[in-house]
């Protein structure tokens, strides 16, 4: 899909990390949250990341001099770790905050 001009992918490696998320919470009896959780990521990812990329905080264990990668704070408790280019938005990761980052694989 494009937005803003920009041509939006969604990499495999979120689509795990998220089916890691969601499995937890489904194992935990909690079905509506998960559901209502990918409702609204994928919203977030469309209204409030996907138009404007750069108003987004740079991520820290990734910096480039463009600053092409970026960081989304969702829930208060999750980043979504996406690279921005002239012309395309990839969304990378999502991690819970309390994690390790300096460690995660980011590509």
């Amino acid at each position: 899909m494009i937005i803003a001009g920009r041509e939006v992918v969604i990499k495999q490696q979120f689509d795990e990390m998220l089916d890691e998320m969601l499995a937890w919470f489904l194992s935990e009896g909690h079905d509506q949250f998960a559901q209502k959780l990918v409702r609204e990521l994928y919203n977030a990812i469309v209204q409030k990341i996907a138009p404007n990329p750069e108003r987004h905080t740079e991520y820290p264990f990734k910096k480039t001099a463009d600053k092409s990668y970026r960081r989304f704070i969702f829930r208060k408790k999750y980043y979504v770790i996406f690279k921005v280019t002239p012309l395309k938005l990839e969304i990378l990761a999502i991690v819970y905050s309390k994690r390790d980052l300096s460690k995660l694989p980011i590509e």
